[in-house]
């Protein structure tokens, strides 16, 4: 922080150029109640310039300073004040620049905004920019003006340019390369491809873990058998894609429980056997938003055969009725 120099000044009380002060008492704001005291030197008169004054336990941005003077007399002046800026020596960093080429004086037409992340120093405002729903093509002014992290802009500064594409925001090619029924405790890979992507956000299925901003995610696959969806966004300066997913169920092709339920084969492309360790009464599928697809009677054996042959990919719930009891199971269908 900068320290503040202080001309003093003196109320209108007989004060002459001779006259000497022994004390400066100054305050901060509004910090009236703890004044600090400087004692002076003695030979301090009007129109001299007392010691720096520390400012360091302020913020940055606009205060306003109060002081008295106290003469070899032992009186003292009016309250006086003087409004300074402190400035950190820290130097500014660039968080956002935005461009247009409407040259309207508000609310240009074409107006982009592109945060810069992680915030630079210098930046050539011409290097990498998109035009998104840009009103001009050809040779055109630009106005460029950038922002930085003590929310202070700079003056607008203007290029001519020739534009010759307009860029829209990023399309996702689908579908997600990756597996579906991953093992517990694995580590897959998954990928997808888009069209001019600056980046990606992935969405991953609760209790697991990875992270990335590229077009592929290579994850540590949780301990719970959950049926959840893995999604992508890609984004660029222009906006961000619609999402992505693809239908998880961990651990799918394993024993369902400690009572021996088995399901196979899982994924299904529409045939599959349910194994349990007690009779079967009633069998219902569910899909992902949990509409009723299927109901059937089962044989009253501890075997069941269903078929989803028709219906569209993706992850479904069996209900399994065993008399008063029932349980859930999870089964990916794909085609």
């Amino acid at each position: 922080m900068r320290n503040l120099l202080l001309i003093t000044l003196l109320s209108p009380l007989a004060a002459s150029a001779q006259t000497t002060f022994s004390t400066l008492q100054y305050w901060f704001d509004q910090s009236h109640d703890n004044p600090a005291s400087i004692v002076l030197p003695a030979d301090v008169t009007v129109d001299a310039v007392v010691p720096d004054i520390p400012v360091s336990g302020l913020s940055a941005g606009y205060h306003r300073m109060h002081y008295r003077l106290q003469d070899s007399n032992g009186r003292w002046s009016a309250v006086l004040y003087r409004n300074f800026k402190v400035r950190t020596f820290n130097p500014h960093e660039l968080v956002l620049l935005r461009y247009w080429s409407d040259p309207a004086i508000t609310d240009p037409s074409d107006m982009t905004e592109v945060p810069i992340d992680p915030g630079v120093q210098y930046l050539d405002v011409v290097d990498d920019i998109l035009f998104c729903q840009w009103s001009t093509l050809g040779n055109t002014n630009v106005y460029f003006q950038l922002k930085d992290d003590h929310a202070l802009w700079s003056a607008v500064i203007t290029r001519s340019l020739d534009v010759d594409l307009v860029t829209a925001p990023p399309v996702l090619i689908g579908p997600i390369d990756g597996p579906p029924t991953p093992a517990f405790g694995s580590m897959p890979t998954y990928s997808i491809a888009a069209n001019n992507a600056a980046g990606y956000t992935w969405s991953l299925p609760t209790g697991w873990t990875g992270s990335s901003t590229g077009p592929s995610v290579t994850v540590q696959v949780g301990s719970d058998n959950d049926g959840s969806q893995l999604c992508v966004r890609a984004w660029n300066g222009c906006g961000e894609s619609e999402p992505v997913c693809l239908d998880i169920s961990t651990g799918l092709n394993t024993q369902q429980d400690a009572g021996g339920v088995v399901v196979f084969p899982n994924p299904t492309t529409g045939q599959f056997t349910i194994a349990v360790n007690s009779p079967i009464t009633r069998l219902a599928v569910y899909n992902s938003t949990g509409q009723l697809v299927r109901e059937q009677s089962a044989p009253g054996t501890g075997r069941a055969a269903l078929d989803l042959e028709g219906e569209a990919a993706g992850l479904y719930t069996v209900r399994v009725f065993q008399g008063e009891a029932r349980m859930d199971l999870r089964v990916m269908l794909q085609r």
